[in-house]
Formats: structure tokens, C-alpha cells, sequence
């Protein structure tokens, strides 16, 4: 799977509400495991999430998903 494939599928949990504010992300390691990605690829996908303001990322705990900005 590519990183834009991974990307879609997470961004669409996201806004399918599958995946709510505060919920964790997989992280890169699952991301590996879970669909055969490389570690490359797997930062790719949370850094590009990040950069779209969809995930915060707390510095050894994890990536979580953002409560939306309430101005747009």
C-alpha cells in the first residue's frame, strides 16, 4: 500500500467519525505492520496528516486525532 493509499484510508476514518478527536493513530511501527509500508512511508503518512492539521503528535505517547478548529 502506498502512503497515499494510507493516507486516504486514516484521513476517511477520520472524517467518517470512525476515528474521533483524541483517538489514537496508529503509529509508524503499526502502520509497518499492519499494511507492509516502510518506515519512510509511514512518516510520510502522519506528517502529511499533521501538516493538514488532522493529528497532533505528543512526543512519546503517540499521534492523536485533532478536535477540528471551530473557525473553519
Amino acid at each position: 500500500m502506498s502512503s497515499a493509499c494510507s493516507e486516504r484510508l486514516i484521513r476517511r476514518q477520520i472524517e467518517s467519525g470512525e476515528l474521533s478527536p483524541g483517538d489514537k493513530i496508529p503509529s509508524v511501527v503499526r502502520l509497518q505492520e499492519t499494511y507492509g509500508l516502510s518506515t519512510s512511508t509511514g512518516q510520510k503518512v502522519h506528517r502529511a496528516l499533521r501538516s493538514e492539521g488532522l493529528l497532533r503528535t505528543q512526543t512519546g505517547m503517540g499521534s492523536y486525532v485533532k478536535r477540528p478548529n471551530p473557525s473553519g
